[in-house]
């Protein structure tokens, strides 16, 4: 049985972390639902989960209500409490032109501006070393960076909060 797959995505808000539950439930009821989802990668371990944490789009229509009480809904976001707020088609097509072959959305990689890079002159702003200028080793842990500090004619490492150091400009 499938509902009216011609109305405009619309946008379902799950229960936290039951995307894939209620886009079944939905899927069963009969309405046209696109869950798109990413891998994460965290602690060395990767693991797939929706790009939208706790939404999904659903081809809901007038049938929101059924929607509404489905297993795994919070609810449908609506436009004036009266009807549910109608996404664009080209937004989902954007967001499908993005999946690779194994159905997962590829993002594109954001470069920060404020990355350090191994082997940049860097001044530490704070501490003991206060105003020396050293060279960025990498990140050693949460919030900490390795420099190396040139000391009588001798590189040695110093670890320092993230804070305390900034990049020299070439």
């Amino acid at each position: 049985m499938s509902l009216d797959t011609s109305a405009a995505w619309s946008v379902v808000q799950t229960e936290s972390q039951r995307e894939p539950i209620a886009a079944e439930f939905l899927k069963r009821e009969g309405f046209d639902i696109y869950l798109p989802k990413i891998r994460i990668r965290s602690n060395g371990r990767a693991r797939i989960c929706a790009l939208f944490p706790s939404y999904l789009f659903g081809r809901i229509g007038c049938y929101w209500s059924r929607a509404r009480w489905t297993i795994g809904v919070l609810g449908i976001l609506m436009q004036d409490d009266e009807i549910p707020a109608q996404l664009p088609d080209k937004i989902i097509d954007e967001i499908k032109k993005r999946e690779g072959p194994d159905g997962l959305v590829r993002l594109p990689k954001q470069a920060n501006p404020n990355a350090l890079k191994r082997g940049q002159a860097v001044r530490i702003l704070r501490g003991p070393f206060e105003g020396r200028n050293g060279l960025y080793d990498g990140m050693v842990a949460h919030e900490r960076e390795r420099v190396l500090l040139d000391l009588l004619g001798r590189f040695t490492p110093l670890e320092l909060p993230r804070r305390d150091i900034v990049a020299l400009s070439a």
